[in-house]
């Protein structure tokens, strides 16, 4: 099982050093936000890293990418209410998520990281 340790701390801290100022750019072009400032850098530092580079960071960023970017989306999804994902769906939508609501809320709890 892969958590945070020595091999995977190099890349954990690359990407939270990376996320500071895509975070910071997110907020002044809020129409713009923080994740397309985010991929567009990861795109830009990916294809200078050389491959000893990638060694030392791929395992924790494989990590950050798998586990606490899953965690992130569950978090976001526990800040949202019905009301707002039903004001804000077209119909089709809101009755796919109503029927869906309760399962995936208790398999994503009950499955193992």
């Amino acid at each position: 099982m892969m958590g945070i340790n020595a091999k995977t701390l190099p890349g954990i801290l690359l990407c939270a050093i990376l996320a500071i100022p895509c975070w910071l750019l997110g907020q002044y072009f809020h129409f713009i936000g923080s994740p397309i400032f985010a991929i567009i850098l990861g795109i830009i530092i990916g294809s200078l890293f050389t491959s000893w580079k990638r060694e030392k960071t791929g395992a924790g960023i494989g990590f950050t990418s798998k586990k606490i970017l899953q965690w992130a989306v569950i978090l976001l999804g526990f800040g949202l209410n019905i009301t707002q994902i039903l004001s804000s769906q077209p119909l089709p939508h809101r009755l796919s998520f109503l029927t869906s609501y309760s399962k995936p809320r208790i398999s994503i709890l009950t499955q193992p990281f």
